[in-house]
């Protein structure tokens, strides 16, 4: 479970154009996005965050993650993506 918190806190920090909440981001592995491609054994696959598009009916957003944890600690790293004229640098 701490795993899943620290995924969607990281999506929530690497994305700060966007006013997301917890609710708006699911985390799950790519093998679940990717139907009819090959399954691997034992459920494998690479964490990805789902974040829901900023409007209704608007298309969501993939962000790649690399999770970790080790008995009472987890950390996990989110690729954030910034699209055109939505940055901080005053463009």
């Amino acid at each position: 479970m701490s795993h899943r918190f620290a995924a969607k806190e990281a999506t929530y920090k690497a994305h700060p154009f966007r006013r997301l909440t917890f609710h708006d981001i699911t985390i799950a592995k790519r093998t679940q996005l990717d139907e009819g491609r090959k399954q691997l054994p034992g459920g494998g696959g690479a964490p990805v965050a789902i974040i829901r598009g900023e409007r209704e009916g608007d298309p969501g957003q993939t962000a790649m993650l690399s999770i970790s944890h080790d008995g009472d600690y987890a950390t996990a790293v989110c690729l954030g993506f910034v699209p055109d004229g939505k940055g901080d640098d005053g463009k």
